[in-house]
């Protein structure tokens, strides 16, 4: 195994990095993800990247705009830059897919890196959300996850300073120094 693969003790999920945006010079990032019975996401949308979700083993639910699908194993579906998505575990057993983001984004890869680095520290609540507000707006920043809806965008002049003032207490290298090194 010669890839980096990770562990988020809050959620009990995994995952492997098979492909990143370096290796494949910004076509790809390309993840595993073992998902435990009940894990997911929030709805979001991304502005950067597609994603394409592949099912590996068991059914992985792909919520995209108002409908959900349900993946078994060799199916995929994507989700194109700005549309509305999510992906979650309806089942009782753990499940296996891929996402491919295109182009690739290591700011992304960098955001699970530190994410699932805060979830072992005691760092995040139980949803693995940082409790430090910094931290959090470092993550949504380099995942480039928007929320969508009203509230979001009322919210989003006060995320954007609360970014700056983030970056100016370097937060975002403390969190690349602690977490996304290579060992």
């Amino acid at each position: 195994m010669d890839y980096e693969r990770i562990f988020n003790p809050v959620q009990k999920d995994w995952a492997s990095f098979l492909q990143t945006s370096q290796q494949t010079f910004g076509k790809i990032s390309l993840i595993e993800v073992e998902l435990s019975p009940g894990g997911g996401v929030a709805p979001h949308f991304h502005t950067r990247f597609s994603e394409t979700f592949v099912a590996v083993e068991g059914q992985v639910s792909i919520m995209l705009e108002k409908k959900v699908h349900v993946l078994e194993k060799g199916a995929s579906l994507t989700a194109t830059i700005g549309q509305l998505h999510r992906f979650f575990n309806a089942s009782k057993d753990t499940i296996r897919f891929q996402v491919s983001l295109s182009p690739g984004d290591t700011d992304f890869e960098n955001a699970l890196r530190a994410g699932y680095g805060l979830a072992a520290a005691g760092r995040t609540n139980s949803k693995s959300i940082p409790k430090n507000l910094l931290e959090l707006a470092i993550l949504a920043d380099w995942s480039n996850t928007v929320m969508p809806g009203m509230t979001a965008s009322l919210v989003k002049p006060a995320f954007n300073q609360l970014l700056s003032f983030a970056k100016k207490r370097q937060v975002d290298k403390r969190l690349l120094e602690r977490y996304c090194q290579k060992p």
